[in-house]
């Protein structure tokens, strides 16, 4: 078994909180990917788990043994980095099978594990060729080859299709997706791209500035972000946000509706809000959609501040108030549309997310009900 569990992880260099007490656990054969904006600290725990740096406290749990204390090569783990780190002087089957002569491993045994990896990760008529010789997506290949060789119960993934262009990536996330279906091994991935992210993730892990944000499935986070933060950093476009204040009419469980500068949106359901509560209202793309004739409450109207057309779709991004909005449109339907010019959206409201509003800010302003889920609306 291969569980990796974390246990009030901290790091802190030169008087600075790196991380601060991260609490994480990862499922025999599970695909976790830590992802978060540049700085957040994800390479940092992988670099913990991997040993390369020393925990400030906490403790790591690797197949129900404690490892901090133990040197990176005790740990059973193999790190796949973001540079291919390959020796240059050696052909690919010396490469692949270098970890393994360090160990002392029979020959003929390291021969059938490089050449049994080797043929699941396509390499087989590459073993004798040297890293000039390969293209980009091969050295990825090659690199995580040589991990795989290793056996090892926890393999670690560092950015490995940073170094990549956006068709390759694609391509060898795909065959990563089918590399951990085949192993069945446990692995931890580090990407700050959210579309990584949410086409490998078996549960995802949302780091912000050393914090752990959330952690699940990565539709519950798309669906269910648990704070602003999370709503907006996932999504392409992410979610869009407009200041607005809660309007209660009646007592005791009456209309609510969403105003904001240019807007009035009636919220569907009942949510545990207060007339007169500063909220933020999260919009995704999705529940926007061109509409000339729609009801007052499921309108908004500004004018158009950028088009990005995207070859069949398009993103329109539009000035409401003080505040803005994205939503995704089929290209041709928007005929000679330019920046500057008036346009209504229909919202679809039941996919609305509401965020607490405070003075402080800051983008971490908790969720509140969401849209449908029953609690009651009040006056005061």
């Amino acid at each position: 078994m291969a569980e990796v569990e974390l246990k009030g992880i901290r790091k802190e260099l030169g008087g600075n909180a790196i991380l601060r007490g991260i609490d994480l656990a990862v499922a025999d054969g599970e695909l976790l990917v830590l992802v978060g904006p540049s700085g957040c600290g994800k390479t940092t725990l992988l670099r913990l788990v991997a040993g390369l740096e020393e925990l400030s406290g906490g403790e790591i749990w690797i197949g129900g043994r404690r490892v901090d204390a133990l040197p990176p090569a005790e740990r059973d783990v193999a790190m796949v980095f973001q540079s291919y780190a390959l020796y240059p002087h050696m052909t690919v089957r010396e490469n692949m099978a270098f970890g393994l002569t360090l160990k002392k491993l029979p020959r003929v045994e390291i021969d059938r594990r490089v050449e049994e990896t080797a043929a699941l990760l396509e390499l087989g008529a590459l073993l004798d060729r040297r890293p000039r010789q390969l293209s980009g997506g091969q050295r990825q290949r090659v690199a995580m080859g040589r991990a795989i060789v290793r056996r090892p119960q926890v393999f670690l993934f560092d950015e490995p299709l940073s170094n990549l262009d956006a068709a390759l990536r694609h391509q060898v996330r795909l065959e990563l997706g089918k590399l951990h279906r085949q192993l069945g091994s446990t692995m931890i991935y580090v990407t700050h791209d959210q579309v990584e992210a949410m086409t490998l993730a078996d549960r995802m892990a949302l780091l912000r500035a050393g914090e752990l944000m959330q952690a699940g499935p990565p539709l519950e986070l798309y669906e269910q972000p648990r704070n602003r933060f999370v709503g907006g950093f996932l999504g392409a476009p992410p979610m869009s946000f407009l200041a607005a204040t809660a309007r209660v009419d009646g007592a005791g469980g009456g209309r609510c509706r969403a105003e904001g500068r240019g807007f009035s949106l009636e919220l569907p359901g009942s949510f545990e809000l207060h007339d007169g509560r500063e909220i933020w209202l999260g919009v995704r793309p999705e529940d926007l959609a061109l509409a000339p004739v729609a009801p007052e409450g499921r309108l908004l109207r500004g004018s158009v501040d950028a088009v990005e057309i995207l070859g069949w779709e398009a993103h329109v991004e539009l000035r409401v108030g003080d505040g803005t909005v994205t939503a995704r449109a089929e290209a041709a339907r928007l005929g000679a549309l330019r920046p500057g010019a008036p346009l209504s959206l229909e919202v679809r409201t039941e996919g609305l997310r509401i965020f607490e509003r405070s003075a402080e800010g800051g983008g971490a302003e908790p969720a509140l009900a969401a849209a449908g889920k029953g609690a009651r609306a009040h006056v005061g």
